[in-house]
């Protein structure tokens, strides 16, 4: 009987953007901004991803792309960091970091989820992006990549571009798509949002983008972190009457629930 050989699970080398930058931002809703402590924003992703992940390739490619000095932000610096020599199977959320995770969470209808704390003024203070292995296990390298820069784009901050399957690539992993191997990478227009977003930052005028907690908030807010964050949602069960429908599609549903703080959780998944 003739065997077929493996096929090599290679990280895709970027491709060219072969449309031109758009004059205006293409977006879906408005991006949401991190609370800010300084003039300067220092972004950390935190790895928490299992010892043989199969994310951890497309997590280093993703943030490598993210992070390009000469893209960002003047203000805005990225860092990522093994979460620790013990791996939380928890996958605990941080205030200030976004932390990156991966299990087997079964049959949730969901590839890849951001789920992101906002304060009263709607300025992000948490993020946790999880990818689940129930579906990837079967996905290629293409849609790995473009999975895990979509998903790190949401803990960013950034919406999505376009939510039409069927229409033209944008060139960019915030755009919809059947084609992952067009859209693998952030390109100029996702860097271009980032810039409008903190243009103008300065100590004088740092209470326009959020600013720090207190201890008392950020007690309050690990407690509420470890109780709702933490866990995993399986949208076959979800809980209408506790989480609001933002939005649903074939391949993407939304949903936000209020805490008693003033705080709010917004959980956005990518189907599978």
């Amino acid at each position: 009987m003739p065997t077929t050989r493996p096929t090599r699970n290679r990280t895709p080398r970027p491709t060219r953007n072969r449309t031109p930058i758009p004059k205006v931002v293409p977006t879906i809703g408005g991006h949401d901004k991190w609370i800010m402590k300084e003039d300067r924003l220092h972004l950390i992703f935190l790895d928490n991803l299992s010892k043989d992940s199969l994310w951890r390739d497309a997590l280093n490619y993703s943030f490598k792309n993210w992070s390009n000095p000469h893209l960002l932000p003047n203000i805005v610096t990225m860092s990522l960091y093994p979460m620790s020599t013990n791996l939380d199977q928890d996958c605990p959320p941080i205030p200030d970091k976004i932390v990156v995770c991966d299990d087997d969470y079964g049959s949730t209808k969901w590839k890849g989820v951001n789920l992101m704390y906002l304060n009263e003024d709607t300025r992000i203070v948490a993020s946790l992006v999880k990818f689940n292995n129930f579906y990837g296990h079967d996905m290629d390298a293409e849609e790995k990549l473009y999975t895990c820069c979509h998903e790190l784009g949401h803990g960013i901050g950034l919406r999505h571009w376009d939510e039409d399957f069927a229409n033209q690539d944008l060139y960019n992993c915030m755009d919809y798509t059947n084609n992952h191997e067009n859209n693998m990478f952030p390109d100029q227009s996702n860097f271009q949002a980032l810039r409008d977003m903190y243009k103008g930052v300065s100590r004088r005028n740092l209470k326009a983008v959020g600013t720090t907690m207190d201890k008392e908030k950020e007690r309050l807010l690990r407690r509420d972190l470890d109780k709702y964050l933490s866990q995993s949602i399986d949208l076959n069960t979800i809980d209408l009457e506790v989480w609001k429908v933002i939005e649903t599609s074939d391949h993407d549903e939304v949903y936000q629930r209020r805490l008693d703080n003033g705080y709010s959780i917004r959980a956005s998944f990518l189907l599978a």
